[in-house]
């Protein structure tokens, strides 16, 4: 177990970051109505307020909220000497949570087109070609090395003798 103590004044704020509760995402008209899923944003924010005032969380309401709305930093209700940092500080109105449509993606499989007649013969292995599973002349079989074979008004090639030494 780990505990960080820290000296605090009661006359000075101090900022901390304090979870946020969401509540009444399931009656949303962009819920129940739309058919929308509720999305959290952010799930903690940071707040200055002196020790006597900060809060436990901070509750954020979607309950009125339609599809493609959202929830912003200045939507949330806030106690009494209880302020957001980056508010007060002039930053940006953050989304926090929203209410958005599912995507559904559908995957289509490609559409292969039969061979037409023409196409049919020309997909055929022409004469002199091997068929699947067959092996052309002079060509080897698995695990056979394959052999020489002439050429017309050749003659066959022949290895040269080898050499024994004394």
């Amino acid at each position: 177990m780990h505990v960080d103590l820290q000296r605090i004044s009661a006359t000075e704020k101090l900022h901390m970051k304090v979870p946020l509760h969401f509540e009444g995402g399931d009656v949303a008209p962009g819920v129940k109505i739309d058919g929308g899923i509720v999305t959290h944003l952010m799930t903690d924010v940071d707040i200055t307020c002196l020790p006597k005032d900060l809060p436990e969380f901070l509750t954020v309401d979607l309950s009125a909220l339609n599809i493609n709305e959202s929830v912003h930093l200045s939507n949330i209700k806030l106690p009494e000497g209880v302020s957001i940092t980056s508010l007060a500080h002039g930053g940006d109105d953050l989304a926090v949570g929203a209410v958005t449509t599912i995507r559904v993606v559908e995957e289509v499989a490609p559409v292969v087109a039969a061979p037409a007649e023409g196409e049919a013969a020309a997909a055929a292995p022409a004469e002199g070609e091997a068929k699947p599973g067959e092996v052309k002349a002079g060509e080897a079989k698995k695990g056979e090395a394959p052999k020489a074979e002439a050429k017309k008004g050749e003659a066959p090639k022949k290895e040269a003798p080898k050499k024994e030494g004394k």
